[in-house]
């Protein structure tokens, strides 16, 4: 009986071990690889880019819808005659001769629509919406939610400085745009300072804006010396590169 009993034990191991084999090799075959197990891409940043992107159109397109049905289709006072026919003809203007500005007034002088006074005009008051875009942007960058910077962006387009050279012929409406999105570029390097995207473009913008009023661009780089001061190392390094790129797209 004894060795009956000892006979029949391994019996029972195997029955045990057995199920544990057919039971585990299913589930290996089934678990899935660690790829699909990463987390999917999170809706709510996707939806707040977008969300982003549109509350910078309705920044830029506010203060463009109030330009646009005050802009004349004929010459007006100051500067505005001269710098028609700067855009139509594409001269030079007078020190610093805003050579950008007599490009872009050309082209848009060549729309097939309105007089040749009405579409430089209108070249204002388009980048005079994109420089309300401008002033958006660097609120966000500096931590606003999107009521105060739209409210900013909104008040600053509203001046009646900038309302003034905004449905004219004037090379200041550029200016503000062109200043402004180096300053948003500039607030986007301290965010970012590994990305070099952000400093290409930064030389991009300062090139244009020395091509269109040099002077001024000068006065407001010392106000982007301190503000890259925390990251003094980066800009040291990428110095020379976004300096040669202004230069070079300014000439």
């Amino acid at each position: 009986m004894a060795k009956a009993r000892n006979k029949k034990k391994p019996s029972r191991q195997k029955r045990v071990q057995a199920p544990k084999s057919n039971v585990l090799a299913p589930l290996a075959e089934t678990t899935p690889p660690e790829s699909a197990l990463a987390d999917p891409p999170a809706p709510r940043a996707t939806a707040s880019i977008y969300a982003e992107i549109a509350f910078l159109i309705v920044a830029i397109f506010v203060p463009l819808a109030f330009y646009l049905p005050t802009l004349s289709d004929t010459v007006l006072l100051e500067d505005d005659g001269f710098l028609l026919g700067v855009g139509h003809h594409l001269g030079v203007a007078h020190q610093p001769g805003y050579p950008l500005y007599a490009i872009l007034a050309w082209l848009f002088m060549h729309l097939p629509f309105g007089t040749t006074a009405f579409l430089g005009h209108l070249f204002s008051a388009v980048v005079g919406g994109l420089a309300s875009g401008a002033v958006y942007a660097c609120a966000r960058l500096m931590g606003l939610f999107w009521v105060p910077a739209l409210v900013a962006a909104w008040l600053f387009s509203a001046h009646e400085l900038v309302w003034s050279q905004a449905i004219r012929a004037e090379v200041y409406s550029l200016n503000y745009f062109l200043t402004f999105a180096v300053l948003a570029l500039v607030l986007k390097v301290r965010q970012a300072p590994q990305a070099q995207l952000y400093w290409v473009l930064g030389g991009v913008f300062a090139g244009l804006s020395l091509a269109n009023h040099w002077p001024l661009f000068v006065l407001a780089t010392p106000a982007f010396v301190v503000l890259l001061w925390p990251i003094r190392d980066q800009a040291l390094r990428q110095g020379l590169r976004v300096i040669a790129l202004a230069l070079g797209v300014s000439i």
